[in-house]
């Protein structure tokens, strides 16, 4: 069981490619305004069109195809569950099973459309990631905010934490599966069900110990470095 190499969103990959090199700024509304138009499309025909723009940009950033089906993978579950209930729930023209519950026709577009719509989204996500450092974002998130600095809002503070969550996802992947890999050796996952249960607790508790202190050794290394509170990082 390696997390880490199963779950690749929030990586950086660095590459010298032509998205990679786009203003982080431009990418960041790129995003937006495809996420905005693509929640107006209620045709699966029309859903291809961001789908086909999104793969163009995969592709333009030369990425591994390798990160970006696993990418998708963790989401499995998401999409057969969403997809299960719009099949089954959806009114409309039954096909199979009974008038009241069965599948409809309605079901299985409106069902195809949302699993469409749910892989373009963490597709967007990835190549946003994918090709945007961590000091892009905050730039990105903090020159869009920046109006609501006058408010009051603190906006530096809030595009850092947003872009340390992002980035702290394969960290706590590693962490996890250090973890896992450190109690399988042990036979903690070996034995009954109920003994594998309480296992499982035990997991949680190194867990978020090695967390905690990945995060305070990432916030003395910021501090070494001379992060200031208001720098803009522009």
């Amino acid at each position: 069981m390696d997390l880490k190499s199963k779950i690749v969103l929030g990586n950086y990959i660095p590459k010298d490619s032509v998205i990679h090199r786009i203003d982080s700024r431009i990418k960041f509304l790129f995003l937006l305004s495809l996420l905005f138009s693509l929640n107006l499309i209620n045709n699966l025909n029309m859903s291809l069109i961001p789908l086909g723009i999104t793969l163009i940009c995969l592709q333009r950033a030369r990425l591994p195809i390798s990160s970006i089906f696993k990418t998708l993978l963790p989401f499995v579950w998401l999409f057969l569950l969403t997809g299960l209930l719009n099949l089954f729930f959806t009114p409309g023209e039954f096909i199979s099973g009974t008038n009241s519950f069965g599948i409809t026709l309605e079901g299985i577009s409106s069902s195809s459309l949302l699993i469409l719509k749910l892989i373009i989204m963490i597709l967007l996500a990835s190549l946003f990631t994918f090709t945007t450092s961590p000091r892009e974002i905050i730039v990105s998130i903090g020159w869009f905010l920046k109006p609501f600095r006058k408010l009051g809002f603190p906006v530096h503070e809030f595009s850092l934490m947003v872009s340390l969550s992002v980035r702290f996802i394969p960290i706590l992947l590693e962490e996890a599966d250090r973890t896992f890999k450190a109690l399988s050796l042990k036979g903690a996952y070996l034995g009954s069900y109920s003994k594998r249960i309480k296992t499982a607790a035990l997991f949680l508790s190194p867990l978020f110990t090695n967390t905690f202190r990945r995060a305070e050794e990432i916030t003395t290394a910021m501090i070494l470095k001379g992060y200031e509170k208001y720098k803009t990082y522009s």
